[in-house]
């Protein structure tokens, strides 16, 4: 019994002893002597079919040595990837094994890699871009925020010129209020005086009501500025805190890039 009756015998277990589903076949010189389709991979070869010229099985016998291809789907039908070994018997070849296996489920990991890439690629852009948004939106309310501090310590200023007028006013009707009283004594003669007193008092009150209303506007302000800065201080805070999820995102979505890459080569060397 030769070593080729050897290989032709385990042929009905061969799928008995394999995992993959694959396609296994035996050959002489000239034709094919076992061919064990399997349940998905069934190439176009039957006992009796000739080793053609060009194929992987008749490369094997010619070069004597193990040959890994890609199957010619041209001239099986199907897609696959093959491994055939020369068999040797006392130095010369007498025919080969190969094994051919379907590249179906690898093309299928294939396409799905690829259209993972494609959808990190359009996540991978979102996320650059809303971070970049965030960043933005990071830095204007850190432009507002200066802006709205910087209008707050206007308005305290404000507030101590108005502080100031409402004295002067306070002052001016103490000078009126003893020009009244000094026209009132002079009788007679200080009519006209007590005429600008008046005026005097009255323009005073006047600017103490003008004063108070200010002071009161300004307050108002004030407390609406208050209110604007610890928005934009909250609104600061949550950008900043969209720009780190932003790059940690983008980081997994590199990280799942690098998984789809790995994918796509695994299918390539299988």
């Amino acid at each position: 019994m030769s070593l080729l009756d050897h290989f032709v015998t385990i042929g009905p277990y061969f799928h008995q002893l394999v995992l993959d589903d694959c396609h296994y076949t035996v050959t002489d010189t000239k034709k094919f002597i076992v061919s064990v389709p399997s349940k998905t991979l069934k190439m176009a070869i039957n006992v009796g079919y000739p080793v053609k010229e060009g194929s992987i099985s008749g490369l094997a016998i010619q070069q004597r040595k193990q040959i890994t291809r890609q199957g010619n789907k041209e001239l099986y039908g199907i897609a696959h990837i093959a491994v055939c070994t020369p068999i040797f018997e006392k130095g010369a070849v007498i025919g080969c094994i190969s094994i051919g296996y379907s590249q179906e489920k690898n093309d299928e990991i294939f396409l799905l890699s690829e259209n993972i890439a494609a959808m990190v690629q359009e996540l991978s852009a979102s996320a650059q871009s809303f971070s970049a948004s965030s960043q933005e939106l990071a830095v204007l309310n850190q432009g507002m925020f200066e802006c709205s501090d910087v209008m707050k310590e206007e308005m305290g200023s404000i507030a101590a010129i108005t502080d100031f007028a409402s004295k002067i006013a306070k002052e001016t009707n103490m000078i009126g209020l003893n020009a009244s009283i000094q026209s009132a004594h002079a009788g007679e003669y200080g009519k006209g005086f007590s005429v600008v007193a008046k005026e005097i008092r009255r323009m005073a009150e006047k600017s103490s009501e003008s004063s108070k209303t200010i002071k009161q506007q300004i307050l108002n302000v004030q407390s609406t500025v208050n209110a604007i800065l610890e928005s934009i201080q909250q609104s600061s805070s949550f950008s900043m805190e969209q720009a780190a999820a932003s790059q940690q995102l983008s980081a997994s979505i590199e990280e799942l890039n690098n998984i789809a890459q790995k994918l796509k080569d695994l299918a390539k060397l299988h």
